[in-house]
């Protein structure tokens, strides 16, 4: 049986917080299910993607608690602000990115230093990248970071 490791935020499961993204992640989930998948799902507790130190050192030892050569499917969210984590593990493990809304298309208010180029370098060094929709590929292929 096919492994993956899903790493989403920790919210998923709220029913208070019925984002888009969190009913694609059910989704997603399910749907490798029952294709034979085996799925690890595994809840990044933080504010991402405005993580404090605490949820970044959390997600670093889920990420290294994983074995070598694993699929890794990791919510935009949490990947995109987290590449001096990712990068590096990407030699290491199968990193496929699920790509909702591209993090410098966040709402106003909602800045994330060097978002851009922080995203572009998770996505550059990803096994995969996985966009939700045609107009978030579009965004994602026609506006390179930085």
């Amino acid at each position: 049986m096919r492994t993956v490791h899903f790493v989403v935020p920790a919210e998923l499961d709220d029913p208070a917080k019925p984002t888009g993204g969190n009913v694609y992640d059910h989704r997603i989930g399910r749907g490798l299910a029952d294709c034979g998948w085996q799925v690890i799902k595994h809840a990044a507790p933080g504010s991402w993607p405005w993580p404090d130190a605490a949820a970044e050192h959390a997600l670093a030892r889920l990420i290294n608690g994983i074995s070598d050569g694993a699929v890794v499917l990791i919510d935009d969210l949490i990947a995109s602000v987290v590449p001096d984590l990712l990068v590096p593990e990407a030699d290491r493990l199968r990193v496929v990115v699920l790509v909702h809304m591209s993090i410098g298309e966040a709402p106003p208010g909602h800045h994330v230093a060097d978002a851009e180029t922080r995203e572009g370098a998770v996505l550059s060094a990803a096994a995969a990248v996985v966009t939700t929709s045609c107009w978030t590929h579009r965004i994602d292929a026609t506006e390179p970071p930085g």
